[in-house]
């Protein structure tokens, strides 16, 4: 004997939610076809008279762009889902779930919007801080940045030599008090890189320690981390001149501070097992 489909709960909306999604469509031969979900078996979907077995739903919510228990929850809830990120069945989920999280990040982040400092030990150039120039700001609505490497010795290189330029984009995210950046470089474009930042409960932005992962561009295949941080330099900054300052420091050069050097050693403790930030 057929079980009848619940009518109570927040599960008694599938149907009407599968009847609004599929009117985006021609048809629901339509979705059918593109899914790959025989047509007979979905009109019992669509009825109320059937639940999809849990490939089927998996299916289902990955041609929508919606999660499982977003089409399982009451209708009025789906709309305004479907009203904010719309319907997507062309992307895929890869694409989805960086556009929820995109949408999902704090607004909080604005406060951290300006230039910094970055700093971590070379992966190109062993032994070596790397000093570069970050922007973290907003384009077309989206959180985004961009980082600019020169690698060029400053102890040993005349100021007017520009050396190797190194160019990322990428988007930022602020979720559970944690930033996270993601980037291309631009210029080659065969390196991407994240970044992971904790700020502090300061009021004042100051210094975002933090863990940054990625290669050594051209000179090896390994993935490599290390510690990084940020140094707030403010809203606005001269451009050039903070540019002349980046480039490849020996912790000995003096040119750092003690305070900086100590949040990028990449050391680990003997109690621990793994490469941490360090907290300032």
């Amino acid at each position: 004997m057929n079980r009848a489909p619940a009518t109570t709960g927040p599960r008694s909306d599938f149907a009407t939610n599968l009847r609004y999604l599929c009117s985006y469509y021609y048809s629901a031969s339509e979705v059918c076809r593109r899914i790959g979900i025989n047509r007979q078996q979905f009109n019992k979907y669509l009825a109320g008279t059937a639940r999809p077995s849990a490939r089927n739903m998996r299916r289902i919510c990955e041609f929508f762009g919606v999660e499982e228990f977003e089409i399982l929850a009451p209708h009025d809830e789906l709309r305004k889902v479907v009203q904010f990120h719309g319907v997507r069945a062309d992307e895929t989920y890869p694409v989805r779930a960086l556009k929820r999280s995109l949408a999902q990040s704090d607004p909080i982040i604005r406060k951290y919007y300006g230039y910094y400092f970055a700093y971590y030990y070379s992966f190109s150039t062993p032994g070596k801080i790397l000093k570069s120039l970050l922007l973290l700001n907003e384009r077309g609505g989206v959180p985004g940045y961009r980082r600019i490497e020169r690698l060029i010795d400053r102890e040993r290189t005349a100021r007017s030599r520009p050396g190797f330029v190194y160019k990322y984009e990428g988007i930022a995210l602020y979720l559970r008090e944690r930033i996270f950046l993601i980037d291309r470089e631009r210029l080659t474009g065969n390196e991407i890189s994240q970044s992971v930042l904790y700020p502090s409960y300061k009021n004042k932005v100051g210094l975002l320690p933090g863990l940054i992962l990625g290669t050594a561009g051209m000179v090896s295949r390994e993935p490599i981390c290390a510690r990084i941080l940020l140094e707030y330099l403010g809203t606005y900054a001269d451009t050039r001149a903070r540019l002349a300052e980046c480039g490849l420091y020996s912790p000995q050069s003096g040119k750092i501070s003690e305070a900086i050097m100590r949040a990028i050693d990449n050391d680990i403790p003997a109690h621990d097992f793994a490469l941490r930030a360090l907290p300032q």
